[in-house]
């Protein structure tokens, strides 16, 4: 799980820098689309984590 975190990462990351080197330079805004499957992975990071903490509870308490 963690390692599809980071495989899932990747484009966002990129997006930002990208995002951030445009506002730099006042270039134009992401486009809708853009935005929205940004803002998708994101959310499905934050649950895979979720995640991740919760197999760990499991874990700590002999389960799994």
């Amino acid at each position: 799980m963690f390692a599809l975190i980071g495989a899932l990462s990747i484009v966002p990351t990129m997006r930002f820098l990208k995002w951030g080197r445009a506002a730099r330079r006042n270039a134009a805004v992401p486009s809708e689309a853009e935005w929205r499957s940004t803002r998708q992975l994101v959310f499905i990071e934050s649950h895979l984590l979720i995640l991740i903490v919760l197999a760990a509870v499991l874990m700590a308490r002999g389960i799994g």
